[in-house]
């Protein structure tokens, strides 16, 4: 698996000037992260900076606003310093694991012509030739330029980082409010705020397009729009940070995609599954009475008091359970069982702790049953691996260690 970090930003604008930079981040103060759509004249909010101000932004980027800048300034300085921010931030949490720099075109539309009012990402297409790409719009009379909105752009890169850690991308409702949501968490707890889109309201600009300070409930706040549907799912994150901090809650929900969880649920089993600490979920995890509980009160999953309850007493069974994995450790050759409630497509894969995947098991269909394959593991190296097994609605992983 490559992870995605933006290391050459090419940004276009769309008024025909082009401007290619580069950035060298290892490390930034964050805060001293500046929210350029904070930056307006108090007394006059609605139109663009009435005072110059000296910018440094990361790394080798400098920039000199003078005491009225256009509108193209404002947003393609907004987007490449808030670019280079969320860059150094994922960096810091990915200091002890190999990290694949890769190019990403980022386009600033500036005229409306384009891309007006949203912003996004979308992923290479090889047939149209078309490269990784996040794009700003112009906004309109009623939403400020997207690349000045510090969150949007955070938001933004999160769904390019989030799509690498993905074999494939579900057009379900589901995963598509997870990307949503885990977009939404990162650029709010970079900033150490629940609200995201300060500033996107022209008339309104203390207003945020959406927070995870929320009581919504699944399913039954459940609207069919990703960026709303997503929100249930952040505003349980942002609980559980509120209750054990950044630093832990960072690493979990981070490094819980590399699980490739489909669901909402499946996002909180690989939650646990990292939070524990001794190999063994049966008793538990330190932080597990926190995140029960807080994706409980969105709905996503029952109030348990132990995580035997668990398996003992969810209301709906899953389409997908891996029974078994022995022996384990194992030398060589280990058997896994699995069950499924309908038939279809199963993917079962050996990954190592990076995230890259080291072995195809299986890919193929399976009837409604109990299945089991086995694994030998001739070509592979002595060490931890996770065995991930996955359909198109759930999938569960277990942790397995190989002895020769």
């Amino acid at each position: 698996m490559m992870l995605l970090l933006i290391s050459n930003i090419s940004l276009h604008l769309s008024n025909s000037t082009f401007t290619q930079s580069k950035s060298t981040i290892s490390t930034l103060p964050f805060e001293e992260i500046i929210r350029l759509d904070f930056m307006r004249n108090p007394a006059d909010q609605y139109n663009p900076f009435a005072v110059g101000f000296d910018v440094n932004a990361p790394g080798e980027a400098s920039f000199v606003w003078g005491e009225i800048v256009d509108d193209v300034t404002e947003s393609a300085t907004g987007v490449f310093y808030h670019l280079n921010v969320v860059n150094a931030w994922n960096r810091a949490m990915l200091v002890e694991l190999p990290i694949y720099d890769v190019q990403i075109l980022v386009f600033a539309d500036q005229t409306g012509q384009f891309f007006a009012t949203n912003a996004g990402y979308m992923p290479a297409n090889a047939e149209q030739g078309m490269p990784d790409m996040i794009m700003f719009g112009a906004g309109s009379d009623s939403m400020s330029n997207f690349g000045t909105i510090t969150e949007v752009v955070y938001h933004e890169y999160t769904h390019a980082i989030t799509a690498q850690f993905y074999d494939e991308e579900s057009q379900e409702d589901e995963f598509r409010a997870i990307h949503e949501g885990l977009a939404d968490y990162f650029a709010g707890t970079i900033l150490n705020s629940p609200d995201v889109g300060i500033g996107f309201y022209i008339y309104d600009p203390l207003t945020p397009l959406r927070s995870m300070d929320n009581d919504l409930h699944y399913v039954d706040d459940w609207e069919g729009e990703a960026h709303v549907d997503g929100t249930i799912l952040s505003a349980a994150l942002w609980e559980i940070r509120e209750e054990i901090g950044a630093e832990i809650t960072d690493d979990l929900v981070y490094f819980a995609r590399y699980g490739q969880p489909l669901t909402f649920g499946a996002v909180y089993d690989e939650m646990l599954f990292l939070d524990d600490d001794n190999d063994d979920l049966e008793d538990g995890t330190p932080n597990f009475d926190v995140i029960n509980a807080a994706f409980a009160n969105h709905g996503i999953v029952e109030l348990f008091n132990s995580v035997d309850e668990i398996s003992s007493n969810a209301s709906q069974p899953r389409s997908l359970v891996l029974e078994s994995v022995y022996p384990n450790p194992f030398n060589a050759t280990t058997r896994l069982s699995f069950s499924l409630q309908k038939s279809e497509r199963v993917q079962v894969v050996l990954v190592n702790i990076l995230g890259a995947e080291v072995a195809k098991i299986w890919d193929g269909n399976k009837s409604a049953g109990s299945h089991a394959l086995t694994f030998t593991a001739d070509h592979v190296s002595s060490g931890t691996y996770f065995l991930n097994v996955r359909t198109a609605h759930d999938q569960a992983t277990q942790k397995i260690v190989l002895l020769k």
